[in-house]
């Protein structure tokens, strides 16, 4: 099997996407990102015919924000204040898992 890594980062503001080894080649019109606009640039990648793609999403210096598997499927990542992971969300905001970060003997609410 086959593969390739795709890499799409940013730099002062400006994306830039990188296949494999090199500098990186700019993306034009893009100078402003958040979630679903990173969601929007990589859609084509995941459509491309006889791949199987998975994508991620990260936000520097704290972790992944989202991972979409071959089916389509979204996981988003979320982290407290400390940049812990706090919540694992499907594509409809559902928590899948909350990881709290408490004292063995402490009691946590894990409904809150």
């Amino acid at each position: 099997m086959n593969s390739l890594i795709i890499l799409l980062f940013l730099l002062n503001s400006k994306a830039f996407c990188q296949a494999g080894a090199g500098s990186g080649t700019p993306i034009p019109n893009y100078t402003d990102f958040d979630e679903n606009t990173l969601q929007i640039i990589l859609s084509p990648l995941r459509n491309i015919a006889n791949a199987v793609t998975t994508t991620y999403t990260y936000m520097p210096f704290i972790g992944v924000s989202s991972k979409t598997v071959p089916t389509g499927t979204i996981t988003f990542y979320e982290y407290d204040g400390f940049e812990r992971l706090f919540f694992v969300k499907d594509e409809k905001g559902n928590i899948l898992k909350k990881i709290s970060y408490n004292y063995a003997s402490q009691v946590v609410n894990c409904y809150q």
